[in-house]
């Protein structure tokens, strides 16, 4: 995923988190940046997403730092997809853009946003819990 060139839709069925100073668009949160290098944050988020229901990692890029995944709805199986990449950042630091999309229909009930906001936490906590985490953002 190049975070510089993300479009997202017209449709309010996305969210796009991403680091401060980072991509073309505006985002609906700000990812926190962490104190560690952007392999282990893509290791962490690969973490986060196996603990998270009915979720799927459909593809690794070759360098580990890009990762795609879906997750169903819980009732009518619904896909969303999210993308998301580490990124490095100035100072030996690293962060994540994430966007998540619903693969059909207009309207998500802010689904998208909840669970990007929902998996940042829990990626805070998973580096926080191996001591690594320096979080300096906040939610938006």
């Amino acid at each position: 995923m190049d975070v510089t060139e993300i479009r997202p839709p017209g449709a309010p069925n996305f969210c796009l988190a991403l680091p401060p100073g980072i991509g073309a668009v505006k985002p609906q949160v700000e990812s926190p940046v962490f104190a560690v290098e952007p392999l282990r944050i893509a290791v962490a988020w690969r973490s986060v997403l196996s603990r998270a229901p009915r979720t799927e990692i459909v593809d690794v890029s070759d360098d580990g730092l890009s990762i795609e995944a879906v997750q169903r709805s819980t009732l009518i199986g619904f896909i969303d997809r999210i993308s998301a990449r580490a990124v490095p950042m100035p100072g030996n630091r690293a962060s994540l853009a994430v966007y998540s999309r619903s693969a059909v229909g207009y309207w998500d009930l802010g689904v998208n946003r909840r669970r990007v906001v929902a998996w940042l936490d829990a990626l805070r906590q998973t580096l926080d819990e191996d001591g690594r985490s320096d979080a300096s953002a906040s939610r938006s």
